[in-house]
């Protein structure tokens, strides 16, 4: 299988499950601004596909998989910014989605 052949695999998984990645990324992204928001989730589906090969659906459900994906962007900052109806809170990136 090709590389293209790989990806084009790859994103229909991920498009077949949206909504329910879509509500676990929730989690995550929820509380951050715009722009941190949208780097979290295009850095989460580039650690995906970094790690497809390591998916195996049956040792693990997606949703775990996708989880751990998340958790590792969430880590990739020592604290995150979350907006709240005052102003904004930080949080340690180990804590982000939990």
């Amino acid at each position: 299988m090709t590389e293209e052949q790989e990806r084009a695999q790859f994103e229909e998984m991920m498009q077949r499950h949206a909504a329910a990645l879509t509500d676990i990324l929730g989690r995550y992204v929820g509380r951050l601004n715009k722009a941190d928001r949208e780097w979290f989730t295009e850095r989460a589906l580039n650690v995906a596909w970094d790690r497809h090969n390591l998916f195996d659906p049956a040792k693990r459900h997606l949703i775990a998989w996708w989880d751990d994906c998340l958790r590792e962007v969430a880590r990739s900052r020592p604290t995150w910014r979350l907006v709240t109806t005052t102003g904004w809170k930080e949080i340690a990136g180990r804590r982000l989605g939990r």
